[in-house]
């Protein structure tokens, strides 16, 4: 096969690049035919040896995030672009912050509001993320606790657990014994290329399970908000242009107004069992479940004075 050689304005272009390894790697992509992107061609300063070494461990997650990206259909180039115009627009605006809730005061969970995940598709996902796209909320703790007990033989032995979604004839047997066997079993299934970043989980009658979902969308990523009950109807929807902050995520649960009502109304009924009634989780915010666990016991010791 032969090479393909530098065109005039390549040439030209080329002539600008100090950096040799951003040399290197453009001359390879062009002998190769493969379309650059205008962002390649930005010369990149030339840095002594231990520098760009240092530099090149400093780039690789991000390089990988982005190929993940790109993997998952979103527009890279232009994700970057939009992120830089942005960047420019606001500068000189304040940033808004999230009220993380009471003080932290010793034996209390620190929390971070600005926390953000580097990605929603990572090229390696954790245990926690494979297990988040199991529907069934009881399915999901019962194949941690497999995989906790026997490792990978589990998925072998113990297949239907780690099923996404159950055929509604399995789902009927699965939920034989109790309605709360199917919680969250009745969720729409996920989009292509969605992932969930959170879910509710509320100790109702029926064991009620609200998903909190995002998907690559252009040059950034939408998310949707579903329940059990009508899978054509969409709660709430908003785009980023990357993932959403500890503290967006919660203006986002706290916007749907699920957990206020539901606390709201079985405070009245059951008070000392209102704490347990509500359950925020998720495989991409670790410390949200100690958050709202927190929120939740602050709430009900305002609400008893109050």
């Amino acid at each position: 096969m032969s090479r393909r050689r530098p065109t005039p304005e390549e040439l030209e272009k080329l002539s600008r690049i100090v950096n040799r390894r951003q040399r290197e790697a453009l001359l390879r992509a062009i002998e190769r035919g493969e379309e650059i992107p205008d962002f390649a061609w930005h010369p990149v300063p030339d840095l002594p040896e231990d520098a760009q070494r240092k530099l090149d461990e400093l780039l690789e997650p991000l390089v990988r995030d982005l190929v993940g990206l790109a993997l998952a259909g979103v527009d890279v180039e232009g994700f970057m672009s939009e992120i830089a115009r942005r960047a420019d627009a606001e500068e000189d605006e304040p940033c808004e912050r999230v009220d993380p809730g009471p003080p932290t005061s010793e034996g209390r969970v620190t929390f971070d509001p600005d926390f953000r995940p580097a990605t929603y598709w990572p090229r390696e996902p954790d245990v926690a993320v494979r297990l988040s796209r199991i529907k069934g909320s009881v399915r999901r703790k019962s194949a941690e606790e497999a995989l906790h007990e026997q490792g990978s033989e589990a998925l072998a032995e113990h297949p239907q657990l780690f099923t996404e979604s159950l055929d509604e004839e399995t789902r009927r047997r699965w939920g034989a014994l109790h309605p709360w066997d199917t919680e969250g079993e009745f969720l729409p299934d996920l989009d292509e290329g969605e992932v969930e970043i959170a879910r509710i989980e509320l100790a109702s009658v029926t064991a009620d399970v609200i998903s909190f979902r995002a998907r690559p969308h252009g040059a950034g990523m939408r998310y949707r908000v579903v329940d059990e009950y009508d899978l054509d109807t969409v709660l709430l929807e908003r785009n980023s242009l990357e993932p959403l902050t500890a503290g967006e995520l919660i203006e986002l649960i706290d916007g749907t107004g699920i957990i206020d009502e539901v606390l709201a109304l079985n405070f009245e009924d059951a008070p000392d069992e209102a704490a347990g009634f509500v359950t925020v989780s998720s495989a991409f915010y670790p410390r949200l479940s100690d958050y709202y666990e927190e929120w939740v016991a602050t709430w009900i010791s305002q609400r008893r004075e109050g």
